[in-house]
């Protein structure tokens, strides 16, 4: 592999990993090899628009007739419609590539059932995986009970704590990963070439108002970027037209008082303590589509944005919305701590009755 450009990247998302081989296929860089997923091989050669595709293989212990000549059998209509297996990583992730063509069928997939049969083998790999690491935790858990009861103060206690918030923040992140990656698996070349068109811009910031969230959101309208999702510390963008965009936002207090307004209860769930009911932003929808608004994006339940045309008439509530909305991450790290809390006063509380 001497004469092969070698590049190491990393992929989240298999639509970025694409996107990237056909960039680099189209600088003449053809993909050869790949190694553990991150190290990718490359021949230089007459720059040319490639397609990539993924698919698994992987073997169960015990297999009926058909998941033995599955591998087999999709080789040979990848083939027939213009595919070629490129290589494969040590996860058994095969690379298929084809040259694109103009008035051709660009697809691997023909069909969304295909497409979920890919799903489902990546699901098993990660399945796989969290399923070995609950076995792993579980010894390692009686292991730590083991030293912790019977030989206090010991170094291997503190590797196996470590392991274990490893794991813990390992499969918490999984947790809000996977779906996100099954849903970009399940992309078609129509989606992706879409994808390619909408230039995007992620920033991070952390807001607490409503009043101040409008600030930001107009400063980068005026830009050139309009919000297409937001989390609790993070704002996605694409490309607009500078100043055409205007923004107006809705939370559940606002909500209340509009309803107070009008002579009718607050929306308020005595049993839902963590604030998982929608009620309210089923209510702000109707209000907002029924004042012209266009629904942009929700984060969490806790803030409506909504996307101000020129000829719409903001309701001033909305226009002047100063309230603090908190994300349910803020909202567990507050009970985590007040737990902390607790738990240190009751501690020094025996501490100071022993002495």
């Amino acid at each position: 592999m001497s004469d092969l450009y070698k590049k190491f990247k990393f992929f989240l998302y298999v639509s970025k990993e694409q996107k990237w081989l056909e960039e680099m296929a189209l600088q003449g860089y053809i993909l050869e090899d790949v190694k553990m997923g991150v190290c990718f091989y490359f021949r230089k050669d007459t720059p040319k628009r490639m397609l990539y595709e993924y698919d698994r293989f992987f073997q169960k212990k015990h297999l009926s007739r058909e998941e033995i000549l599955e591998k087999e059998n999709f080789l040979q209509m990848a083939k027939e419609t213009g595919w070629k297996e490129v290589t494969h990583d040590e996860t058994l992730t095969y690379y298929f590539t084809k040259e694109y063509e103009e008035d051709g069928f660009n697809e691997l997939y023909i069909d969304e059932e295909s497409k979920q049969r890919k799903v489902d083998k990546f699901r098993t790999l990660f399945e796989t995986q969290l399923n070995l690491l609950l076995h792993l935790s579980t010894i390692i858990s009686i292991l730590l009970f083991i030293f912790l009861l019977f030989i206090p103060n010991n170094c291997f206690s503190y590797i196996l704590s470590g392991y274990l918030i490893v794991v813990l923040i390992y499969v918490s992140f999984l947790q809000s990963y996977l779906p996100k990656f099954y849903k970009d698996l399940m992309l078609s070349r129509e989606e992706l070439e879409q994808q390619k068109e909408n230039i995007q811009l992620k920033k991070y910031r952390f807001i607490l108002t409503s009043k101040n969230l409008q600030k930001y959101l107009k400063k980068y309208a005026q830009k050139g970027w309009e919000l297409v999702s937001m989390t609790s510390f993070s704002y996605v963008f694409q490309k607009c037209n500078p100043s055409t965009v205007d923004y107006a936002i809705d939370t559940i207090p606002t909500v209340n008082a509009r309803r107070k307004s009008n002579g009718l209860d607050k929306v308020h769930d005595k049993k839902d303590w963590m604030c998982h009911s929608h009620d309210w932003q089923a209510m702000s929808l109707t209000y907002a589509e029924s004042h012209g608004l266009e629904y942009l994006c929700a984060h969490e339940n806790r803030i409506m944005i909504y996307k101000v045309n020129d000829t719409t008439k903001v309701p001033e509530e909305m226009r002047k919305n100063k309230n603090l909305f908190i994300s349910k991450a803020a909202v567990y790290s507050i009970y985590i701590l007040a737990c902390g809390i607790i738990g240190f006063l009751i501690g020094f509380l025996i501490a100071v009755m022993e002495i």
